[in-house]
């Protein structure tokens, strides 16, 4: 089977963008950047491992992937070392 490799969705995992960033900063640039949708990644972390029980986080970031015309397709979840 061949594939066409440019016909593959491509996405841009966040944490390869600044944490600093806004949802709609990250989901700019991903677009602008030619991707085709956000990776988001959740870990153990003070910054991220918050936002899955902040109840606003959902719908900033299904806002902000409709304005910007990104979709955040994938989740991934990664474990952090705690000193």
């Amino acid at each position: 089977m061949i594939v066409e490799l440019n016909k593959l969705p491509l996405g841009l995992y966040e944490k390869a963008i600044a944490f600093s960033l806004s949802w709609e900063e990250k989901l700019e640039l991903t677009r602008r950047a030619g991707y085709d949708f956000l990776e988001i990644n959740v870990d153990g972390s003070e910054q991220r491992l918050p936002r899955i029980y902040d109840k606003n986080t959902a719908a900033r970031l299904r806002d902000a992937t409709r304005q910007a015309g990104v979709p955040a397709r994938r989740l991934t979840t990664s474990q952090t070392e705690t000193p």
